[in-house]
């Protein structure tokens, strides 16, 4: 609500108005009302911005909660098991890497090879887990940055549009210029809304993948 009274409210009124009265004067409380609702514009667009915020890091945080609590503990537990962690704290063995493969102990650098495996074991599995990560939350990411865009353009028309309601409501010199504008300035608001029922899809579609996800890394 843009002080009590709506934007589409005041562009049909500015319309109707002035498709009545001609190249008659427009009150002054109009273009008041006009000047008011470019304020409002800018406050109504940090609050869709901290919406968007708010709702794709709220499904971030879905997909880094399965992440640690569900696919870290078990691709862990399947690593030290497929690593062979347990035979590397022993000192039986050691990853080569001329070889690739785990082989004996060299005698005399057994503590220095036993580093060297440790590092590389770690280093795979953190690999292993930032590509995950990156599986996860690189599609937000990307439906993110097309929403905002989207948001950016829809509010920059409407800015426009109400910027040329204002300028031709103080003038009056183009009487069907300020109706067309006033229609521009509805159509625009119709973007917003195609945006919300976007977030809304976004939604929907990032709880089904993650759990389509979830369930594909099941059956691994």
């Amino acid at each position: 609500m843009l002080n009590n009274v709506s934007v589409k409210e005041i562009v049909f009124f500015c319309s109707f108005s002035i498709g009545l009265s001609g190249c008659a004067s427009v009150p002054s409380e109009v273009v008041e009302l006009s000047y008011t609702v470019g304020q409002d514009i800018r406050e109504i667009e940090q609050s869709y911005d901290a919406l968007i915020t708010f709702k794709f890091d709220a499904m971030r945080q879905d997909r880094l909660n399965y992440l640690d609590n569900e696919w870290v503990p078990a691709y862990l537990d399947e690593f030290v098991e497929e690593g062979r962690l347990v035979d590397i704290a022993q000192g039986d063995i050691v990853w080569s890497e001329s070889d690739e493969m785990f082989v004996n102990p060299t005698p005399g650098l057994e503590q220095r090879q036993l580093l060297d495996t440790v590092l590389v074991w770690s280093r795979t599995a953190i690999e292993e887990i930032e590509g995950k990560r990156a599986e996860l939350i690189g599609p937000l990411d990307d439906q993110e940055r097309l929403v905002r865009a989207e948001a950016a353009a829809a509010f920059d028309q409407i800015r426009s549009a109400n910027a040329h309601v204002t300028a031709h409501l103080n003038s009056l010199k183009k009487v069907r210029d300020v109706q067309n504008q006033a229609l521009d300035l509805l159509d625009s608001r119709g973007r917003v809304a195609d945006l919300n029922e976007r977030i809304i899809g976004i939604s929907e579609w990032a709880e089904e993948s993650l759990e389509e996800i979830r369930k594909a890394d099941e059956r691994l």
